[in-house]
């Protein structure tokens, strides 16, 4: 009998992938996470797929136009100025999509956020270019070195993001010396609600806000603890547990136990 360790390998030359690693023969139902690095493609073959089924055919697979790939591949447009344009649909405000990807950990929305950053404050929606901007946001506005950390998704479902608790420490203070810091806070989760539902209320001095990360063997909690009296400090925290064999409930409570110490 072996643990979870599926994995996803995936490029930045095509929106296919590869599963890979081991789950066990006699393990119930399970569903796997696994970031996706071409969420726009996604959603467009998934479009196509739909008019397929209602008896809508189409000359061409669903494409991307502008051009998320490294290379030009068949899921790429050359000329999309000459395309006729259907319809149009709006999202949500981007603090109503910040808010549902920290209170539910929408892996979709969060690969698609890093993806925005590439398109509004650079030179396109690549993954690349998406965390130069983001390594350009945090330099610039925030003062953050972004040098030593390792960023492989929008999700955090990669096991090959590298990032430290000083980071995130250092993350949430800038952040509370900013003008959307009221913004910030209002969409974290709370204690007893969204990924934070199974965290009792642990003191009667102050609420937590944080967001909850997990993957088999991590439990990750990176947040605020608001203090009920507005003349005390808020603490920021950041607690990431890595490579453990025991139930992620023994976990938690241990975690729990030590936010319950302040």
């Amino acid at each position: 009998k072996s643990g979870n360790n599926i994995y996803l390998v995936s490029n930045e030359f095509s929106p296919s992938a590869t599963f890979g690693g081991t789950l066990a023969i006699d393990r119930r139902l399970t569903t796997v996470g696994v970031c996706n690095k071409f969420p726009a493609q996604t959603i467009a073959a998934d479009f196509a797929e739909y008019l397929r089924g209602k008896g809508i055919q189409s000359a061409y697979p669903a494409r991307d136009i502008e051009n998320s790939f490294k290379v030009q591949s068949p899921y790429s447009v050359e000329a999309p100025e000459n395309l006729t344009e259907i319809v149009t649909t709006l999202s949500p405000s981007l603090q109503v999509i910040i808010k549902e990807t920290l209170n539910n950990s929408n892996n979709l929305f969060a690969d698609t956020i890093i993806r925005y950053l590439g398109r509004k404050f650079g030179d396109n929606d690549s993954f690349e270019e998406s965390v130069l901007s983001e390594e350009r946001i945090l330099d610039n506005f925030l003062g953050i070195d972004f040098s030593k950390i390792q960023v492989m998704d929008g999700s955090g479902l990669s096991r090959r993001n590298f990032i430290s608790p000083r980071f995130f420490c250092h993350y949430l203070a800038q952040m509370s010396r900013t003008d959307v810091f009221e913004a910030f806070l209002e969409a974290l989760p709370s204690q007893g609600y969204g990924t934070l539902a199974d965290m009792p209320f642990l003191s009667n001095h102050y609420i937590v806000k944080a967001k909850s990360g997990s993957l088999n063997g991590v439990r990750c909690y990176v947040g605020y603890l608001i203090p009920n009296n507005p003349k005390e400090d808020s603490l920021c925290f950041a607690i990431m547990a890595n490579n453990f064999t025991c139930p992620q409930s023994r976990v938690r409570t241990v975690i729990y136990n030590f936010l319950n110490k302040f």
